[in-house]
């Protein structure tokens, strides 16, 4: 999916000063001497805040409901900092061993939160249909970031993340 992003153009956010931090962690990366660390660390720094959002959830909540407000946190993050976030989109689409790590990140994040839900539930955390769940929910939040970097505005990526999870129920409804 990140792949498929737009080319941005000078004067939004990411550009100017931010070219430079660009340019510098581009490099860093392909020489392997921290780029990927220092582009990835906010953002890695979200799936444990997700998990302790998830655990901390109250327990009337129904699985899906906990998992979308846990997700509240990093909706905030990400509009709070749109830059960050736009540089690791663009760096994550030009640079595939960013990509893959990022993908790695995904993988724990869904672990992270599997392991909290299933605690939720009183479920192994590695109960393939608790990873299932929390696998979609980090794919309809990819979705939700492109949706927002498309469109310039990380303001809305809790609402980008509704209509993702609204897509999912389309699509497993259909």
């Amino acid at each position: 999916m990140s792949g498929d992003l737009p080319e941005r153009r000078v004067g939004q956010v990411g550009r100017g000063d931010d070219d430079l931090l660009l340019l510098r962690l581009r490099e860093e990366a392909v020489a392997g001497v921290g780029g990927e660390d220092a582009v990835l660390q906010p953002i890695e720094a979200l799936g444990p805040s997700i998990a302790t959002e998830l655990r901390a959830r109250p327990a009337a909540e129904s699985p899906l409901q906990a998992l979308r407000s846990a997700f509240d946190v990093a909706a905030a993050s990400v509009a709070a900092d749109p830059a960050t976030i736009t540089t690791v989109m663009r760096l994550n689409r030009s640079e595939p061993a960013l990509r893959g790590r990022h993908l790695h990140k995904q993988d724990l994040w869904t672990s992270a939160l599997a392991e909290a839900m299933g605690e939720r539930l009183g479920l192994p955390g590695d109960s393939p249909v608790i990873r299932m769940q929390c696998a979609a929910m980090m794919l309809a939040w990819e979705k939700a970031l492109v949706s927002c970097y498309e469109r310039d505005d990380f303001s809305r990526a809790g609402e980008e993340l509704d209509t993702a999870i609204s897509d999912l129920r389309s699509f497993l409804a259909s």
